[in-house]
């Protein structure tokens, strides 16, 4: 599998069947691999484990029943890996500092865990993906007066996950407090109209 980018070496890891079902294993990479969170060099793989090789998260997935869906997503409706579209664009790898390495962990580790709690208890993993709160075409919906269209996204900068307001009328409140633009931060509580949601950071 073809990941082109400065991050990733040559010839990084290999996924191989054992006795024991897969393991995923560093073959002397620049920048490691990590599994979880968790630096390793050689890792028995559970379904659902997220192996992170330079700037790439990949999830593992079983072939039990339960494996076929991912976050609420049927995998079988994700688009099939294609390496004609992935041509590696480097001679050499950069080497990543200790302190690069773990801002690079943090940061996948947020934009994969980071999660919207509604009011059901229901888990909503925005990702890089815009995800939108109010009416009518919102993918969330919210209670409020004049709730009718979008009244709020959730968006990815690239570090943190971001909530904005949308519309005169709309009422957005981060901690109790009125916002029009905010970061979020693990455990914040969001208030749109009159509906109540939490951003968590999960474990996986």
């Amino acid at each position: 599998m073809v990941l082109p980018n400065i991050s990733v070496s040559r010839e990084h890891a290999i996924i191989r069947l054992n006795e024991h079902g897969s393991e995923v294993v560093d073959i002397n990479s620049e920048n490691g691999i990590s599994v979880n969170n968790q630096k390793v060099k050689q890792k028995q793989l559970e379904s659902k484990d997220e192996i992170l090789i330079g700037n790439f998260s990949l999830i593992y997935l079983a072939d039990q029943q339960e494996d076929k869906f991912y976050r609420g997503r049927a995998v079988v409706y994700l688009p099939s890996y294609d390496p004609k579209h992935a041509a590696p664009t480097q001679d050499i790898t950069f080497k990543l500092s200790a302190k690069e390495a773990k801002a690079l962990i943090k940061e996948k580790s947020l934009l994969n865990n980071g999660c919207i709690l509604d009011d059901k208890g229901r888990k909503l993993y925005p990702e890089a993906n815009p995800m939108t709160f109010g009416g009518k075409n919102a993918m969330v919906k919210t209670e409020g007066f004049m709730m009718t269209g979008v009244a709020a996204t959730i968006t990815w900068d690239g570090r943190r996950h971001i909530v904005e307001k949308h519309g005169f009328l709309t009422s957005l409140k981060i901690n109790g407090e009125a916002s029009k633009k905010s970061p979020l931060r693990d455990k914040d509580k969001i208030q749109v109209g009159r509906s109540n949601f939490r951003y968590i950071v999960t474990e996986n």
